[in-house]
């Protein structure tokens, strides 16, 4: 009986065993079968990520604030410079090297990248201006095409579709600039990534905007520094250019750290890096005026696999064109009513020609030019307007300074009057040799013919544009107009 019972017992532990080992490899046939799958449709996720990063790759725009190109080392202008991360930035990409905003003050600046209309259509002429209309902008065009749209620091132009808002930087040049963070940049990056969008992130710094408190120019010699030709070179002068110098040595390092945290991430390489210095610093005859100086940007475009490294073209392009550009390149079409053109084809490097030439206006001074790489025309409507000749508040400190150089040195006069005498009806400057635009060939015979073909020229612009002069309302007119309407009101 014992006997039995055992060899029963057996036979069954072994028939549950068989029945277990039959039950073990099926197990492993499914779980390989389904981590097989997994396999699969992992390596299909990364597929359709990097087919999406080749179709519709991130883009980060670095906008710098009151930043004159020729302090950049990336601009070979022969300044004493301290920016490694802009210049390796150049090295890595391409650098258009006639790229221009159309006006020489922040808020319209910004108005023009963000929208792709120029300020004669748009209405911000000011920097306390509104536009006249909620224009389409880089948000509204690029949200549908499936990116997300944010902005870190200072936005400064007003519209009814706001880009998302991401913390960690200052949003006003009079906040503490020192203490960023690229914490919440991170996340937003990482959110659009867990989503698999690509984004749009705006970098919008307040460097080096004035008042310069931020910077260590303890840290830059002053003997160093190289003061522009149009200015007095003074030991004041040279004090301020290092004060503004160290606040883009603090605007190098965003650029340095916004990089380092897309390779971090791993998505450099799906990844446009773009770089703009927006119009020129609060130095004389660059913001708040109508020379080449407050015109002229750096803008270095990074974008891996499609730019070849190094690379620099010379078409002429404007901010009005970004927006246009990054659309095409997203998938859409820009409005038909946007000033901009895409400028891909250059950005490609299949074209080295965009426009004839750059358009830019300064509504203060009544002034508008006209320039292609080589020759620049400034007209200013003759005897129409009285000229509101104002000092920047950053350089006040040192205009007596150069009044009482210039009371005994002809060429130190010759320089102030640049700065505050009159202007002619036309200017005219070849800004290929004199980028500072210190000698006027307007009365040179030599370049009467040049001269005459850019006069009609501009006066085509001037008139494609619509760009009248007489629909300027000054900010002190324009306070006026206000009390007197909330007068009336008050009274009915």
């Amino acid at each position: 009986m014992n006997s039995y019972l055992n060899k029963q017992s057996v036979l069954q532990i072994y028939q549950v065993i068989n029945q277990m080992k039959n039950c073990i490899v099926s197990t492993i046939g499914i779980l390989t079968t389904l981590s097989f799958c997994l396999f699969l449709n992992s390596c299909s996720t990364k597929r359709e990520s990097k087919k999406q990063a080749e179709e519709k790759p991130n883009i980060v725009i670095v906008l710098a604030d009151d930043a004159s190109r020729a302090y950049f080392g990336s601009s070979n202008s022969g300044f004493y410079t301290k920016t490694p991360n802009i210049d390796k930035l150049a090295t890595e990409g391409m650098q258009l090297t006639q790229f221009y905003t159309a006006t020489s003050m922040c808020a319209p600046c910004r108005h023009e990248l963000y929208t792709g209309m120029m300020p004669s259509r748009s209405g911000m002429h000011q920097n306390h201006s509104k536009p006249k209309a909620d224009f389409e902008n880089i948000k509204t065009l690029l949200s549908p095409l499936g990116y997300n749209v944010g902005l870190a620091g200072k936005l400064h132009f007003l519209t009814k579709n706001p880009l998302d808002k991401i913390e960690g930087f200052a949003g006003g040049q009079r906040d503490p600039q020192e203490n960023w963070t690229f914490n919440y940049v991170k996340e937003y990056m990482q959110h659009s990534m867990k989503e698999n969008k690509p984004f749009c992130f705006i970098l919008g710094s307040a460097l080096p905007h004035s008042p310069w408190a931020s910077g260590k120019p303890e840290e830059i010699d002053p003997a160093k520094v190289t003061v522009p030709p149009h200015m007095i070179d003074t030991k004041a002068t040279r004090e301020m250019i290092v004060a503004h110098m160290a606040e883009i040595v603090l605007l190098d390092k965003q650029v340095g750290q916004t990089d380092s945290l897309l390779k971090a991430l791993n998505i450099d390489q799906e990844t446009i890096f773009i770089f703009l210095s927006e119009q020129g610093s609060s130095l004389p005859l660059a913001k708040l005026s109508g020379n080449n100086f407050g015109f002229h940007s750096e803008c270095l475009i990074r974008w891996p696999g499609k730019i070849k490294p190094g690379t620099k073209n010379p078409a002429i392009g404007q901010y009005v064109d970004v927006l246009p550009t990054l659309v095409e390149i997203a998938g859409g079409k820009a409005p038909e009513s946007m000033d901009g053109k895409s400028m891909l084809d250059v950005w490609l490097n299949k074209k080295t020609s965009h426009r004839e030439y750059a358009y830019t206006s300064f509504h203060t001074d009544y002034r508008r030019a006209i320039n292609n790489d080589e020759f620049r025309l400034i007209k200013t409507v003759p005897g129409k307007y009285a000229r509101e000749f104002h000092v920047d508040p950053m350089f006040q400190p040192y205009w007596p300074e150069w009044l009482e150089v210039a009371k005994t040195d002809p060429e130190a006069k010759e320089k102030v009057e640049r700065i505050s005498r009159d202007f002619r009806t036309y200017e005219f400057y070849n800004i290929k040799n004199d980028p500072f635009e210190r000698f006027d060939l307007a009365d040179d015979p030599k370049y009467a013919e040049v001269l005459e073909k850019m006069k009609e020229d501009f006066e085509k612009e001037y008139s494609r544009l619509n760009d009248d002069f007489d629909d300027y309302i000054s900010r002190e007119a324009s306070k006026k107009m206000e009390q007197e309407t909330k007068e009336k009101k008050k009274n009915t």
